[in-house]
């Protein structure tokens, strides 16, 4: 019988480090830019998180077979200056710890955003908002080697709005171990 575990990952990217680094990144979705992996940082929801390193563009993780695992990505700024939006993962090399990735969205309509209104931003307005993940499930324990996709948004000169700055990919190493019951 599956879990009904439910892990979290997110992945937080320092795009400015990017910018300074990748000057003239690619505009097809097909073809990102390959990066190194620094300036990209992987946390867990932190139940069954084991990884001895300091964050970082890896990550290990507890789960067992069949468990959910949700990832989501956000710029440095939390998306509001740049802003980033992860657009695949896919298998690069060793076990094939995760089943197929599926896009996911889910639409709030009433999402809490902080009160423009007030001097600390409370109490929160009720607005709707889009949230993206990537999810899969656990197909076995092991370390994969997998390619991230993300696109980059800019803040426009006028400062209101964001534009495509590149698209990027990474390879990143995760490992996931069993549960210990």
């Amino acid at each position: 019988m599956p879990s009904t575990n439910k892990n979290a990952i997110l992945m937080v990217i320092n795009t400015e480090s990017i910018k300074a680094r990748y000057a003239h990144p690619s505009k097809n979705a097909s073809k990102p830019t390959f990066i190194d992996n620094s300036g990209q940082f992987m946390l867990s929801s932190g139940v069954g998180s084991i990884s001895d390193a300091p964050v970082g563009p890896d990550l290990t993780f507890l789960a067992n077979k069949g468990e959910d695992v949700s990832f989501r990505a956000v710029s440095i700024y939390g998306n509001s200056d740049d802003a980033v939006i992860l657009y695949g993962m896919k298998y690069c090399s060793g076990d094939k710890v995760f089943k197929a990735f599926k896009s996911h969205l889910v639409a709030l309509e009433g999402a809490a955003e902080p009160n423009n209104g007030s001097n600390n931003g409370l109490p929160a307005v009720l607005t709707g908002m889009n949230f993206a993940s990537l999810d899969t499930k656990v197909a076995l324990s092991g370390i994969e080697n997998v390619y991230i996709n993300f696109a980059l948004y800019s803040l426009a000169d006028d400062g209101q709005a964001q534009q495509l700055y590149g698209y990027f990919q990474w390879e990143s190493t995760i490992g996931v171990n069993a549960r210990q019951a």
